[in-house]
């Protein structure tokens, strides 16, 4: 597919055709000489160039990388603001535990009122509108010893992946 659809504008359509050698198995591993032709009909409707920012560790322990900063940003987040968030989640060894992406909407949220796990209200905390951060959040400042059964263990760093798709600060009115 990345051979396909190379040098596609936004908007292009082309029909993509991968032979058997390139594709893969029933269990989505990659095979070499086994399996079915593949026929894909795609169309590109947009890119994406991340623009990777800064990472640092808060003073509290999360680790925050800033995998697509926003040029001219005006408002950031901060206590009180309605955040309107996409996010995956995975606990330290790489299983999946949940995403607003799977339900198409965002989780949706008021920042500092105790709506959301300590250390999501600090990894947070600056954001613009439209960016993208990478964070650890430690046990402590997420579900602690007890952990959220059956999903997450006692004692879990959670890494989430994060967008801050809207921010309504207090007073301005929701379109």
């Amino acid at each position: 597919m990345d051979i396909g659809m190379e040098g596609m504008c936004v908007g292009e359509q082309r029909k993509v055709i991968i032979p058997p050698e390139q594709g893969f198995d029933e269990d989505g591993e990659e095979v070499e000489g086994k399996g079915d032709t593949l026929y894909y009909f795609v169309e590109l409707k947009s890119i994406f160039r991340p623009k990777p920012g800064d990472k640092w560790i808060t003073e509290d322990g999360v680790h925050i990388h800033v995998t697509h900063e926003v040029e001219d940003c005006t408002e950031k987040a901060t206590a009180g603001d309605t955040l309107h968030q996409q996010y995956t989640l995975y606990l330290e060894d790489g299983t999946f535990v949940d995403s607003s992406w799977s339900r198409n909407r965002p989780f949706i949220f008021k920042m500092g009122t105790g709506q959301v796990i300590k250390g999501m209200d600090i990894a947070m905390e600056g954001m613009c509108e439209g960016e993208r951060r990478k964070v650890v959040i430690p046990p402590e400042l997420a579900y602690g010893e007890k952990g959220r059964p059956p999903a997450i263990p006692g004692n879990s760093f959670l890494h989430f992946d994060l967008q801050l798709q809207k921010l309504v600060r207090p007073g301005k009115e929701e379109l």
